[in-house]
């Protein structure tokens, strides 16, 4: 049971490391009019996943960002245009993780839409009486646009990175299967070299047999001839006497 616990802890610890890792720091808040609209932006750190809800008594466009923060963005932020009275940013958090709560004061009801790209969220609402050209920015008190954006391209060249880092250990890892078996086929090689030979040895032994042979066949037949001759002088020297004999015979 202890250690179940201690795992238990470990990863709850790890989880919460990585929570905080990957939390959404909103540091921009922007506000743009042109003609027949507003458009509001909120720039964080990651790509933002968010709510969307009206409130009504009074009437409330309600954007909740999830593991999110927003702290040192200035608020209220009194707009008080056609539609929108003033803007007010807030952070609860649970048992999971923190939220940002960006809460538009409404003057009427009208039609909104919203998108998010990279790692802003885009607010269009829509009011034919807007007419103005105001361009309202809040951002974080400690807030550097020029670090910002140095960030963000380092996070893009840590990401490419990542990738590279994917494909090099792909390579090395085909690389090395290539090797394996580049070795198997030497290995092979060798071993069809060795039984070569194996029986190169073998037929120049039995050449070494062959010769022997036809040496011991040539022996042999120079004896054969030697007493084939030897047969043939005693075979006339029998003849001979056969013919003394007969003529001793023949005398008496």
């Amino acid at each position: 049971m202890k250690r179940i616990s201690a795992l238990l802890v470990i990863v709850l610890y790890l989880c919460s490391v990585n929570l905080l890792s990957l939390e959404n720091k909103i540091s921009k808040v922007t506000l743009k009019e042109s003609t027949g609209k507003v458009v509001l932006t909120i720039q964080g750190t990651q790509k933002p996943t968010f709510t969307v809800f009206k409130l009504r008594n009074p009437l409330r466009l309600i954007i909740d960002i999830s593991n999110a923060s927003i702290e040192g963005i200035e608020s209220p932020i009194n707009v008080n245009n056609e539609i929108i009275k003033q803007i007010i940013t807030s952070q609860f958090e649970d048992d999971i993780n923190m939220t940002s709560r960006i809460m538009l004061s409404l003057k009427k009801d009208g039609k909104y839409s919203v998108k998010s790209i990279g790692n802003r969220f885009l607010l269009n609402l829509e009011d034919n009486n807007i007419s103005g050209n105001r361009f309202i920015v809040k951002k974080k008190s400690n807030f550097n646009e020029d670090n910002f954006v140095k960030e963000e391209e380092i996070k893009k060249i840590k990401a490419k990175l990542a990738i590279k880092e994917k494909e090099i250990q792909r390579v090395e890892k085909l690389l090395k299967n290539k090797e394996k078996s580049i070795a198997q086929k030497e290995n092979f090689l060798k071993n069809q070299d060795k039984e070569l030979s194996s029986l190169r040895a073998s037929l120049e032994e039995l050449n070494d047999l062959l010769n022997q042979k036809d040496l011991i066949n040539k022996n042999l037949s120079v004896e054969l001839k030697s007493k084939d001759k030897l047969i043939r002088n005693k075979d006339k020297k029998i003849n001979l006497l056969d013919s003394e004999i007969s003529q001793n015979n023949s005398k008496i």
